[in-house]
């Protein structure tokens, strides 16, 4: 991460996903930030998951992660305090300082590609709603999970998708970055993994004749 301009303040909607890592754990988890005290306290919601019964404790040190106009921004905070009821919530120190990754390095493309996930050994029919020679987002509507549960931060999973303007079905592995559920919809964000160089290809001249056509070039 890049040091940021100095600034502390968070420019993030109340109700957005952000990930929180701890030191010891390799993964992260899925939080939503539910409000704040600027300067004194962030509070956040994360989403059921078991492991996270012996790791909140108060006093720990937490990496926090969000989206905000294609940057990923981080900072460092402590876990200030936590209660359990109505329903979980989490005390995080506000940030000191913020630093910034700059994700847009690749051309992106808003789309509506209809696309196949394979979870839990079965296909989840969705679709690709922005699109990148490194990656995209993914979309379906809850209720065609099942009972399935959505994949985990990192794993690797299997994609069928079309391009228009090619013949036949895309198919490659892409790897779980981030995962957030509103409005009935569950929303996955993917990288490629060891894409063919021919498939790399036809999505960048996909992406480039999209883009033209969007600003109105093409």
């Amino acid at each position: 991460m890049n040091p940021s301009n100095g600034s502390n303040r968070l420019n993030i909607e109340l109700g957005s996903p952000i990930n929180v890592q701890f030191p010891s754990e390799d993964i992260r988890f899925p939080f939503f930030l539910i409000g704040m005290d600027i300067d004194r306290t962030l509070i956040a919601k994360p989403q059921p998951s078991p492991v996270l019964n012996r790791l909140i404790v108060e006093g720990r040190e937490v990496i926090i992660r969000y989206l905000s106009f294609g940057r990923v921004f981080g900072f460092r905070s402590c876990i200030q305090g936590h209660i359990v009821r109505p329903f979980r919530m989490v005390f995080l120190s506000y940030p000191e300082k913020l630093e910034t990754i700059n994700l847009r390095r690749k051309e992106r493309i808003y789309c509506f590609l209809p696309a196949y996930l394979t979870i839990d050994g079965a296909s989840v029919a969705g679709m690709v709603v922005d699109l990148s020679e490194g990656g995209c987002r993914w979309v379906c509507q809850g209720d065609q999970m099942g009972d399935r549960k959505a994949p985990n931060i990192n794993a690797s999973i299997q994609m069928a998708f079309p391009l228009p303007g090619e013949c036949g079905v895309m198919q490659c592995m892409v790897i779980v970055r981030n995962i957030s559920q509103e409005a009935g919809q569950v929303k996955i964000g993917l990288s490629f993994f060891n894409l063919e160089p021919e498939s790399l290809k036809k999505i960048q001249r996909y992406v480039t004749e999209a883009k033209q056509f969007q600003q109105g070039i093409g």
